[in-house]
């Protein structure tokens, strides 16, 4: 439907231990479908950090639809730390907020309208 959005979105992130967030919360006022928007996160790398270790972050997406619904979704991105620089790649996922609009698409064709 022309008429179904992603309002009041906010992606926190929850890191794995050993990764630290300054910030967790990447608010975005309004996505529509086939909307795009970057998440932007300020991450930290314990000195206790294993290089070549691929770590997970959990990005909690909650939000309100078109019916003014409240939702919560639950994506996943992978970061991998290189070498001792510590320096961090983030290599899947946090590209999430791509399909965030599509979230409230999907809760309706499942029925949970």
């Amino acid at each position: 439907m022309l008429d179904d959005y992603a309002q009041d979105l906010v992606a926190r992130l929850r890191p794995e231990s050993g990764i630290y967030v300054s910030v967790d919360e990447s608010p975005i006022p309004l996505l529509r479908p086939g909307d795009t928007a970057e998440l932007v996160y300020k991450l930290d790398v314990s000195k206790d950090a294993v290089p070549k270790k691929t770590y997970s972050l959990t990005i909690l997406f909650e939000f309100s639809d078109s019916k003014s619904d409240d939702l919560t979704e639950t994506e996943h991105a992978y970061l991998r730390i290189e070498d001792d620089e510590t320096r961090v790649f983030i290599f899947a996922a946090l590209l999430a907020a791509l399909g965030a609009a599509g979230l409230a698409v999907r809760h309706r064709k499942k029925g949970k309208v």
